[in-house]
């Protein structure tokens, strides 16, 4: 019975106009997803009411906060960026802002005599006894709806982007990969960890008891499952008169069957599982080369494995444009 692996290996490349290499926001990106983008609006001043303080002072207090509000807009967009990470915990995004405030107003010796960081600190702990319900549940519900579309967006493949690309507690997605891990013997597909990813309630605020086991039930239906691990070998070869790159897929065997490769870039076709591209230039250019390797097992498992690099080629002539060749 024969198998195949189904290797598409999609590169791009941006030429850069100069010896500098290329920001990696300058390569073009491959089947790119929608962007994972969180709204930030610097600091919101939560005004309630403070335990045993009279009403004209505490009307005071407000608007001196909201006057110096402005100089911790950084700090309170870490703040918003956090409550949007998927899976962090509220207390930890509360005890960041804390400590960045604190920073923040006892910056110079001048401030540290002065009463900012008081004022700022009892600002805090009225944010901080907000029911969760008020902006930290919603914001979670909002990155786990935004995440989760996204990912299915993958699993159909309509675009190609991992789960750790995207804005996720590390902590979570460890403990899923760790289970799995332990569970099935193997490593998660992309695809896999999207679906892990799905288990999570988004008002567990963090705790990842009831996570941990959604995931030990997901993997246990996939110990007899086989997921392929997509993997790419860059070799570089650069020279005078010519400058190479080759993307090279490992052979995978099953079975005791030796499992077949494809590769496909710029219209090209090869069934060898490597990809060469070669580059002469008169003048030194860099360019940032990126691709998508995905493949496909004999059971129709697939995984796959987003990659960027740089190949600098040195010209023929001269470093740089400008200078005289003989």
């Amino acid at each position: 019975m024969d198998s195949t692996l189904f290797v598409p290996i999609l590169i791009s490349v941006l030429q850069a106009n100069g010896p500098a290499p290329l920001e990696p926001h300058q390569a073009e990106n491959i089947y790119s997803c929608p962007k994972f983008t969180i709204p930030v609006d610097g600091c919101t001043i939560v005004e309630s009411d403070i335990s045993g303080v009279p009403d004209k002072l505490e009307n005071w207090f407000f608007d001196i906060v909201n006057e110096v509000a402005e100089e911790y807009t950084d700090e309170c967009n870490t703040h918003d960026r956090n409550y949007w990470t998927l899976g962090k915990s509220r207390d930890s995004s509360d005890q960041q802002l804390r400590a960045d405030f604190k920073e923040e107003a006892t910056e110079s010796w001048l401030e540290k005599l002065g009463p900012e960081w008081t004022l700022v600190k009892k600002a805090w702990e009225v944010m901080a006894g907000v029911p969760d319900d008020a902006y930290y549940f919603p914001r979670q519900q909002d990155a786990y709806n935004t995440y989760t579309g996204i990912g299915k967006k993958v699993k159909a493949n309509q675009c190609f982007e991992t789960a750790a690309d995207l804005p996720i507690d590390a902590s979570l997605l460890n403990v899923a990969k760790a289970t799995f891990r332990s569970i099935t013997s193997r490593e998660p597909t992309s695809y896999e960890e999207f679906d892990m990813v799905e288990l999570y309630n988004s008002r567990d605020g963090g705790n990842l008891n009831n996570f941990r086991i959604a995931v030990d039930a997901y993997a246990t239906s996939k110990i007899n499952v086989s997921g392929p691990e997509a993997k790419v070998v860059v070799t570089k070869d650069v020279g005078i008169d010519q400058s190479s790159i080759t993307f090279s897929v490992p052979q995978y065997s099953a079975d005791g069957q030796k499992l077949e490769t494809y590769v496909r870039a710029f219209g090209k076709d090869s069934k060898t599982g490597s990809l060469t591209l070669s580059f002469k230039e008169k003048y030194d250019y860099t360019y940032t080369i990126s691709g998508l390797v995905v493949v496909t097992d004999e059971n129709g498992n697939s995984d796959f494995k987003k990659f960027e690099t740089q190949l600098k080629v040195n010209g023929w002539c001269s470093n740089r444009e400008g200078v005289a060749c003989y």
